[in-house]
């Protein structure tokens, strides 16, 4: 699974972690270690809280956790952040949005 990572800085501290591949798949822990051990059992309950709302449930396994990008700071701002979103990464929105 590839995720992206910030280490918080100044009053905040900890590491964040995003999916890239699941819309909305995100964790939080203190130590970037935790973080990425996290990270499947995230994923799962992804998955159930995608079934509970009547989203079809992804097809795919967490595997490995291979990190794309890192960055730090008070400001999150990934290299992906910088391109507009293409009308598919609309419609997953959207799609998940529409979730009840």
């Amino acid at each position: 699974m590839r995720v992206w990572l910030h280490e918080c800085g100044g009053n905040e501290w900890g590491c964040n972690a995003w999916g890239l591949d699941h819309t909305g798949l995100a964790t939080w822990v203190p130590t970037r270690d935790e973080v990425l051990l996290r990270v499947p059992g995230k994923f799962d309950e992804y998955q159930r809280w995608l079934a509970r709302h009547g989203c079809n449930v992804v097809e795919a396994a967490p595997g490995d956790v291979t990190v794309v990008e890192e960055v730090s700071g008070n400001e999150v701002l990934f290299e992906h952040d910088l391109v507009p979103a293409t009308s598919d990464e609309i419609s997953e929105c959207l799609r998940l949005l529409s979730c009840h």
